[in-house]
Formats: structure tokens, C-alpha cells, sequence
């Protein structure tokens, strides 16, 4: 499975964070430039679809009826390891400079 990115802003001469671990893992990445992002992202799952692919649009922020559940599923999967879960912890995260929002949860 092939994972493209449309990320806000400009390409920096130097990729760090969370960028240069997208690129380690194999993702595309597009940037948005001067764009609206909700365009460039609706121009880019356009030209994928048109590529003989079947895309998946995750929202921007990835929160929807099939991310949500994700996490459950992520912490049946803890239990069924026999992993203790003794704290679970969910907060909103603003991410990096970029403007992207998300959540994140984390067991432990």
C-alpha cells in the first residue's frame, strides 16, 4: 500500500521530525505550497484515483467514523497481548510547524 501526503506550506531545505521519518517509511509527500490545503488535497487523491489507484481520503486531521475506532481496536490489540494497561491518557495535539492538528492516545 502506497502512502501519499499533502502537507501545508513549503518543502524546507532540510527534512527533520516528522517529515524525514514519512520519507524513511517510504511516503510521497506533496506540499500544498500557496495552495488551500483542502484543495491540494482533493487534487491529489484526483490525480492518484486517475492513476489506476483506489485511494483512501483520510480527513485532514484523520478523525472519522473509520480512524475513531482505530484506537479501539489498538487497545484490544494491547489486551490481547497480555500488555498490563494500567493509564490510559488522550489528549489534542497541534503538530510541528505545520498546522497540522490530530489526537493521540497513548497507553501505558
Amino acid at each position: 500500500m502506497d502512502c501519499v501526503l499533502v502537507l501545508e506550506g513549503h518543502q524546507a531545505a532540510e527534512h527533520t521530525g516528522n517529515v524525514l521519518l514519512d520519507l524513511l517509511f517510504g511516503a510521497e509527500i506533496t506540499w500544498a505550497q500557496d495552495q488551500d490545503l483542502k484543495e491540494a488535497l482533493q487534487e491529489t487523491f484526483d490525480s492518484v484515483a486517475q492513476s489506476s489507484h483506489s485511494p483512501y481520503l483520510v480527513p485532514i486531521g484523520g478523525s472519522n467514523p473509520i480512524g475513531s475506532p482505530g484506537c479501539v481496536e489498538a487497545m484490544g490489540e494491547f489486551l490481547d497481548q497480555g500488555i498490563e494497561i494500567d493509564r490510559t491518557e488522550c489528549a489534542s495535539a497541534l503538530l510541528a510547524h505545520r498546522g497540522s492538528a490530530g489526537a493521540v492516545c497513548l497507553w501505558g
